[in-house]
């Protein structure tokens, strides 16, 4: 479809280093400055929370509300990987969004799912 109501990009960062994606203020500034990579303003603050129990499940969870939807991302202790979901009902260009990702967190590689919303 060439004119869809939004769009959904999941994107999986691997090889991240770790002293970014276990930092939360990092966390932080990654959405900030992705919301303005793609052109989206975030609205109130970021939620960004360190929790899960056993040493595979640790690592920062993030949400962050922007005006045209949402970004969210779960950041992996023990693989050192992010996932990360961005949604819009305003079009972006989703690689442009995971390769500023990936070189934000200093990653090895991604992989990218996209899809357009009706």
């Amino acid at each position: 479809k060439t004119d869809p109501w939004g769009i959904s990009t999941a994107v999986d960062i691997y090889a991240c280093v770790p002293d970014i994606i276990q930092n939360a203020g990092m966390i932080d500034k990654f959405v900030k400055d992705l919301g303005e990579r793609i052109g989206m303003k975030c609205i109130e603050d970021c939620q960004v929370i360190h929790f899960g129990e056993g040493e595979t499940l640790t690592g920062f969870s993030m949400s962050h509300p922007i005006d045209t939807s949402h970004i969210s991302g779960h950041f992996a202790d023990a693989t050192h990987t992010a996932y990360l979901n961005i949604f819009s009902c305003k079009l972006y260009e989703p690689r442009e969004a995971a390769e500023f990702a990936m070189s934000f967190f200093k990653a090895h590689h991604y992989k990218m799912q996209i899809a357009l919303r009706e």
